[in-house]
This record gives structure tokens, C-alpha cells and sequence, in this order.
């Protein structure tokens, strides 16, 4: 296999937020894959491979694969490959990916599940995730350990420290998010200003509420609560709760306003 060299957000620079050059093949967390007498020929006495194409790619054991194209990839013992598409990744032990499109350059370690959705290209997802369905994760982004990315969900240049749950119809875009934070439906990061794209970073252990909406260049500490459907536009401190909201609006059956409290 030829060497793989190319960007991508390291974990030990969460907080530097800078891209690395990364050469897999010389790193010593992947040297055992290069060591090609740990794999075995593709063939149904070792893996169950039904209708695939499979080229340039390494398997290891008891592997299951349909209806797939896998091109220039590492793939562990135990995964799971039904319907993709798979190009130029490694794939650790126990992952199961359904009816997804994996791109270039794209790390994944085990027991992590991707299931209808899409993984573009220079990303690495963590240990033991959860992604989908119809989940969009966009180049440069860094998903950490135990994190559930889930429907409808689109990640671009972002990333995403373990135990975060941002579960439902939500854009996170030039983040930086702590861990065990929980994003609520509907949340939108907003990036961009119609000429330069912001950041936005989100401390640990904050619970961002329904339909928000964070404009960035903006900082959420640690520990912060965001009240559901809030529009946020300046920093919060550590430990804080924020809510923005406008007064309600009532009309009656005779065009009367009536202004709610």
C-alpha cells in the first residue's frame, strides 16, 4: 500500500487548534498494520464476502462484507461493511458501517457504528461512537471517544471532545466543543458573516438547548446551561446560564395585541 500523507486535527492540539502532518505509515500507533503477515488473503474461509469489490486493501479476520466497494484500505479483525463505500481509511476492530460513503484519509477506531450517512475526507472519529443516520461530517473534523452524532446532524471543520451528544438537526461549523457537552435539536452554529468564517468554542460539561443560536466568533465556558431557543452573540462565563428570548406575542380574534408579560 502506498504511503498516506495528509492533515488532520491531532487530539494532543484540541486546545492549539492546529493542522499536523500526520504520516500513517511511519507512525508508531500503525506500524503493526504495515506488518502484513497480521492479515490474511480475502477469501470466504476467513471473511464472509459477498458481491464486493475489493482492491489494494488489507482485511483481518471474520470480517463481514456485502454489496460493497472497499479501495485502498486497512480494515481489523470483526467489522461489519454492508453497502458502502470505503476509500483510503483504517478501520479498527468491531465496527459496524451500513448503507455510508467514507472518502479519503479517514481514521476510525473501534466499536464505532456509522449508519446511512456520509464521512468526507481527512477525519478521524474516535472509539466506540455512534454516528447517524444521515449524518454529514465535512473535511478536517475530529469526533472523540463515546460521542453520538445523530440524524441529521452536519459537522464541518469541527472538533468534537469524547462523551458529546449532539443527537439531532443541528450545523456545527469551525468549532471547538468540550467534553460530555449536549447540543439539542435544532442548534446552529453560525459561521459565517457573508464574507469570513468564525469560530466557535464551547466549554466542557455545557447543555446548549433547543433551537439555538450561536453566532459566532463566540466562547461558551464550562458548565454553562443555554435556555432552549436562545440567539447568542456574546461570550458566557464559566458556570453560567444564559437566555435570550423576545416577549410573546398574542393576537386576538379581533386584530387586538396583546403583549404577553
Amino acid at each position: 500500500m502506498n504511503k498516506i500523507k495528509y492533515n488532520y486535527y491531532s487530539k494532543k492540539r484540541h486546545k492549539a487548534h492546529k493542522n499536523i502532518q500526520f504520516n500513517y505509515q511511519n507512525n508508531a500507533l500503525y506500524d503493526n498494520f504495515y506488518k502484513f503477515n497480521n492479515f490474511h488473503n480475502i477469501d470466504n474461509l476467513i471473511n464472509n464476502i459477498n458481491n464486493c469489490t475489493v482492491i489494494n486493501s488489507k482485511l483481518g479476520k471474520n470480517c463481514i462484507i456485502e454489496n460493497s466497494v472497499i479501495k485502498n484500505c486497512i480494515i481489523l479483525d470483526n467489522c461489519i461493511i454492508k453497502n458502502s463505500e470505503l476509500n483510503d481509511c483504517i478501520i479498527y476492530n468491531n465496527c459496524i458501517i451500513s448503507n455510508s460513503t467514507i472518502f479519503n484519509k479517514v481514521i476510525i477506531e473501534r466499536e464505532t457504528k456509522i449508519t446511512n450517512s456520509q464521512i468526507y475526507n481527512e477525519i478521524h472519529i474516535g472509539s466506540n461512537c455512534t454516528i447517524g443516520p444521515f449524518a454529514h461530517i465535512h473535511d478536517f473534523s475530529d469526533i472523540g471517544d463515546n460521542c453520538r452524532i445523530g440524524n441529521y446532524v452536519e459537522i464541518k471543520k469541527s472538533i468534537v471532545d469524547e462523551k458529546t451528544k449532539i443527537a439531532h438537526l443541528s450545523y456545527i461549523g469551525d468549532a471547538t466543543i468540550g467534553k460530555s457537552v449536549n447540543v439539542g435539536a435544532g442548534v446552529i452554529f453560525c459561521n459565517y458573516d457573508g464574507k469570513n468564517k468564525h469560530k466557535t468554542n464551547v466549554g466542557d460539561n455545557t447543555f446548549i438547548g433547543s433551537n439555538s443560536i450561536l453566532i459566532a466568533p463566540i466562547t461558551i465556558g464550562k458548565n454553562c446551561k443555554i435556555g432552549a431557543g436562545s440567539c447568542v452573540t456574546k461570550d458566557v462565563d464559566d458556570n453560567s446560564f444564559y437566555l435570550s428570548r423576545t416577549k410573546n406575542v398574542k393576537y386576538t380574534q379581533n386584530n387586538d395585541i396583546f403583549l404577553g408579560d
